[in-house]
Order: structure tokens, then C-alpha cells, then sequence
């Protein structure tokens, strides 16, 4: 199932938009005035529709650079929670269906959100603290222990490669700009990076309920976003491997989810279910506080993982999906 085209939120003169159209062309002048304008036709399909789908985004060379990295951050991320005790000696990588799910469960590095589906944080808002003994030793102590300094410098490696491959390339900087104007404010320095991690839906991985990834700043009446995701999946998503499916114009609802959705059924207003289907390289940025969920993963070899980046204005901090504690804690 993928969206009707009534549904597809990202559309500029009437097909699926196309980032290559917003690249710079001979002449200055109609390059700005050609970017500005799809820049608001775009800020418009976001607002109405509550997310985007953009192709071809990131160069393929970097999104397979980007994918090596995120596997090998998930071997180290495993791999430190065996030597740390908090999975047992013969768990594999490809645990998450028998471990806790949920923030409570989670630690500041992953979290493991649904039966087979887990994400790994590489920055957040408590990567810049640091709350265990053993860390704050670390920062004092001009000889820690190789191996826990190993383990901080394994971690940080995927937030280095994310940082140095896509957020300073040019095609990255253009797609941060423009998620940056989605969030309406007057100075980019207005906006930050809250969060980048990586999603990954295992094989078997079952299909998450409808959620938002946060609320709204008031109950009083709508706003304009005020916090979205990035995703950019790693590997072409297909129907098989589950894709994010998205319900257009629920950001909305969700500021008072059950009523207000039960008028906009009641006057035909209730649009229906949208499953874009990603390749590598394109990206899909989402409002918030819209009503989505991962798919299946039908697969029995391959997993879906996605790199997400979390932007917000800087009045907000998102205190909800990761916690503090940290899978280099002292046990």
C-alpha cells in the first residue's frame, strides 16, 4: 500500500517533490526566486499535510557510509552492554524482541521501544552531562581505564561520522536549512539539533500502535511545529521491511486526540492512512505530534534502520524519549 495522490503530502507542480529542483542553477537571481517559492510550497504541504517526502536528498555514497557506521555502532552498543552485564554473555545483537521495552527500560544510549524495534541515540540532550561516577572519574582522571575509555570513543564514532558525512556536506546542510525553516522562526539560531539516533526494526519486528513522538505546547489552540524528525532511511524501504505509515493532518488532532477525532470522522474530515515507501536517500520529515507508526518487518534477514534527526525551536527540550542513566553505569 503506498499513498494516493490525494494523500502525498510533498507535491510541487502536481509530482512528488524533488530536492534536485531546489540545486542551484546559471542564473543567481531566478535560483533564489525558484528556491523561495518551492521552499513555501513546501512550508504550506507541511503545515496542511503535518509531513514531507523528499527524493533524493543525500548522496547514495553517503547514506551507504552512514548505514556501515550505524551497524557497527550497534555491535559496539551490544557488545558494551554484555561486558557491562546488562545482557547476558551468549545474547546476540539481534535481541530486541525478549528485552524490556519502554524509556523506564532504556538507557541514554538505547531504548528499546517495541518487541524487535530499538533506538540508539548518538546526541541528545544528556550526552553533555554526565551523571555516573564512573564518567565524572573519567573527566577527572588524566589515566582512565582503556577500556572504558575505549567504550566512550566507540560511542562517540557514529556521532562524528553522522556529523562529518552529512550535517557539514552541502546536501545535508540544504536539507537542515530547510527543516529549519519548516519550524517558522526568525533566526536559525532559533533551532537546534535536539537528538540524532538510529531507528532499527529487526526481522519480525511487529507493527507499533499509533503514537506521537510528543504533544502539543498548549491544549488552548493550534501552533505551528515546534519540534519534527528527519528520517532518512539507510537501505531502500520496502512493504516488506515495514514502513513508517503516517495519518496526514492528525498533528491537529492529537492536542485533544479523542474527541477531535471523532469530529473530524463525524464531518468526513478524516484522512486516511498514508505509507510512503522511502529509498535510500530520500527523506521523510513529520510534525511531532502527528499520529504514526512503524510497520512489520516481514523479513526474515533484513533489518530497517533509519537515521533520524530531531530539530526544535530552542524554548523546547524533549524530556521524553531518552533518560539519563547509562549503559556505562557502574552496576
Amino acid at each position: 500500500m503506498t499513498c494516493d495522490q490525494g494523500d502525498l503530502a510533498p507535491s510541487v507542480g502536481g509530482r512528488e517533490a524533488d530536492y534536485r529542483t531546489m540545486q542551484p542553477n546559471e542564473n543567481k537571481k531566478k535560483e533564489n526566486t525558484g528556491e523561495e517559492a518551492a521552499k513555501l510550497r513546501l512550508q504550506d504541504e507541511f503545515e496542511t499535510n503535518g509531513f514531507l517526502c523528499l527524493k533524493n536528498t543525500i548522496p547514495l555514497d553517503c547514506i551507504r557510509q552512514l548505514n556501515g557506521a550505524a551497524q557497527m555502532h550497534a555491535r559496539q552498543i551490544f557488545q558494551i552492554m554484555r561486558d557491562n552485564g546488562l545482557l547476558s554473555s551468549n545474547t546476540q545483537q539481534h535481541c530486541a524482541m525478549s528485552i524490556p521495552c519502554g524509556v523506564k527500560h532504556g538507557f541514554r544510549e538505547i531504548v528499546f521501544r517495541s518487541p524487535g524495534r530499538y533506538e540508539m541515540s548518538v546526541q541528545n540532550r544528556h550526552w553533555n552531562t554526565h551523571t555516573t561516577k564512573e564518567a565524572a572519574v573519567v573527566l577527572q582522571n588524566d589515566h582512565p581505564s582503556s577500556s572504558f575509555q575505549q567504550q566512550l570513543e566507540n560511542i562517540s564514532s557514529l556521532s562524528k561520522q553522522v556529523h562529518l558525512s552529512l550535517l557539514e556536506s552541502p546536501s545535508g546542510q540544504k536539507l537542515i536549512s530547510l527543516a529549519k525553516s519548516l519550524l517558522q522562526v526568525d533566526q536559525n539560531d532559533d533551532v537546534y539539533i535536539c537528538n540524532i539516533s538510529i531507528v532499527v526494526a529487526e526481522p519480525g519486528a511487529c507493527e507499533q500502535s499509533w503514537h506521537a513522538d510528543g504533544g502539543h505546547l498548549t491544549l488552548g489552540r493550534h501552533l505551528p511545529c515546534h519540534c519534527l524528525n528527519v528520517f532518512l532511511p539507510l537501505v531502500d524501504i520496502t512493504e516488506e521491511l515495514g514502513p513508517t505509515e503516517l495519518r496526514p493532518g492528525s498533528h491537529y488532532l492529537t492536542r485533544n486526540l479523542a474527541p477531535m477525532m471523532l469530529a473530524a470522522k463525524a464531518r468526513k474530515e478524516l484522512r486516511s492512512p498514508c505509507l510512503p515507501l522511502l529509498s535510500a536517500g530520500d527523506a521523510l520529515i513529520f510534525d511531532y505530534r502527528i499520529l504514526h507508526r512503524g510497520k512489520e518487518n516481514m523479513s526474515t534477514t533484513t533489518n530497517r534502520p533509519i537515521l533520524v534527526i530531531t530539530l526544535a525551536k530552542k524554548t523546547f527540550g524533549d524530556l521524553l524519549n531518552f533518560p539519563h542513566k547509562s549503559i556505562l553505569d557502574i552496576r
